[in-house]
This record gives structure tokens, C-alpha cells and sequence, in this order.
């Protein structure tokens, strides 16, 4: 009896051992998937694959890219968005959303909204190219003066958001960097910080915080 008793406790002992170590695999496993990241430059690997198959040789124009899942202090994402208008004959487009994540999982949003080119006052002026990634707009934001110390002061700022989009009053031609942080000192006294830059050059040209 006693040597059947040793044998069931082995075999239970030897059991809960192989279910930790499951339990412990999965728990790594769902760690990785969480706290994988990507830059913008490298989601955008993928963008041309997407509209091919999905859009044929229509004619697109990338209007923004922004990150709304949670970008980190190094300018990486769990995904990103690429905002565009479609074209689907020379007067007409809708707008369409395709998320890149650091998982290769795609999203493909189309809004239902068509418009005329004829009678909108939307600007078509679409993102040509870009040159500084998100990672290197944030090296670059968290470098200059007014902004590290903002962060140096409210070490627990959020990032709010880092979208790459075009705006003329600060560069007829080229795509711009804009990233916002704020913090809660209190129940209704938030503080902010915002820098704009250049998406070629690197050049700041907009800086304003709270200090």
C-alpha cells in the first residue's frame, strides 16, 4: 500500500511540474505577443503588398500615419495606422485605414462615405516620402531642450499620440512629425508638451510645453 501511495504522489508531483512548466511557457509566450513593437518605416514594409491586393492599381494617396496603440518613449508601436484616400475612378475616393501591428496581423477599415473630388474641399496633397522614422523623431523630441525638460519634470507624462501627416503652415512639401504628451498634476490640472518635425530633415520646428 505505502509503495502505491509513493506512486501516486510521483505521478501527481509529476504532473503539476509539466502544468507549470505549460502554464509558464504560455505566460512567455503571451508576454512576447504583448510587448512586441515595430517603427513606422518598417510597418510600412508591408503597405505596398496590401493595396495591391486589395486595390489593384488604384490610384492612393497616403494621407497620415498615426499610432494608436500605445507608442513607447522609443518611438515603437504594437501597430500602426496608414490613413488613405482611394481612388475609385478620376472623380471619386473613399477613405480607407490600414493597420500594420508588429504581429504581421493587417486590419483593413474602408469608411462608407464616398466623396467627389468636384465638390469637396478636402486636400488630396498626399505624404510623398519621408525619410526620419518614429524612432528617430522621438530620439529627436526627447533631445531637444524644452521637451526633456517637460519629461524630466513629469516623469510619468503619457504619450498621446505620434502621427506623421502633412500640414502647410509648417512645410508646403514635406511630411511632419507630430507627437503630443500631458500629464494630470491634479484632478482637473493637466499639463502638456507637443513638438513638430520635419519628417526629411530631422529640423524642429515647433516646440511648446508646460514647465
Amino acid at each position: 500500500m505505502k509503495e502505491l501511495r509513493k506512486k501516486i504522489y510521483s505521478f501527481i508531483t509529476l504532473i503539476m511540474v509539466v502544468l507549470i512548466m505549460i502554464f509558464s511557457g504560455c505566460i512567455e509566450i503571451n508576454q512576447d505577443e504583448e510587448f512586441q513593437t515595430i517603427s513606422a518605416k518598417d510597418a510600412f514594409e508591408s503597405i505596398d503588398e496590401v493595396l495591391i491586393n486589395n486595390y489593384h492599381s488604384n490610384l492612393s494617396y497616403l494621407i497620415s500615419v498615426n499610432d494608436q496603440m500605445m507608442t513607447t518613449e522609443r518611438g515603437l508601436s504594437k501597430g500602426w495606422s496608414f490613413y488613405y484616400y482611394i481612388f475609385l475612378n478620376e472623380t471619386h475616393f473613399r477613405s480607407v485605414s490600414i493597420k500594420i501591428f508588429a504581429s504581421s496581423d493587417i486590419e483593413i477599415f474602408e469608411y462608407e462615405k464616398i466623396h467627389n473630388i468636384m465638390d469637396t474641399d478636402i486636400s488630396i496633397k498626399g505624404i510623398q516620402n519621408w525619410i526620419i522614422d518614429s524612432d528617430e523623431a522621438m530620439d529627436i523630441a526627447t533631445g531637444n531642450e524644452t521637451i526633456s525638460e517637460f519629461i524630466k519634470k513629469y516623469e510619468d507624462a503619457n504619450i498621446d499620440d505620434m502621427r506623421l501627416v502633412m500640414r502647410e503652415r509648417y512645410s508646403e512639401d514635406d511630411a511632419i512629425w507630430v507627437i503630443w504628451w500631458s500629464y494630470m498634476k491634479g484632478w482637473d490640472d493637466p499639463v502638456n508638451a507637443q513638438i513638430v518635425i520635419n519628417a526629411n530633415t530631422g529640423e524642429v520646428l515647433y516646440v511648446d510645453a508646460d514647465i
